[in-house]
């Protein structure tokens, strides 16, 4: 999945794009879609869920 933001309301520009590949040791790779996204006030985090039930959150300042 990939995701795009853009912070245009500072002096500089900031654009993140975040593309994120799952797959599990043992078992065929597939392709798993995120059903929802949402990034914290700040800009600096990003949380997402998948259809199988798992929740993801990214620290994007931190880059972790």
């Amino acid at each position: 999945s990939m995701f795009l933001y853009s912070d245009n309301e500072e002096a500089g520009s900031l654009l993140i794009i975040v593309n994120i590949t799952h797959t599990a040791p043992g078992s065929p790779s597939k392709t798993i879609r995120f059903l929802n996204v949402a990034f914290d006030s700040s800009g600096d985090s990003l949380l997402a869920g998948d259809h199988q039930g798992n929740i993801y959150v990214f620290d994007l300042k931190g880059n972790r």
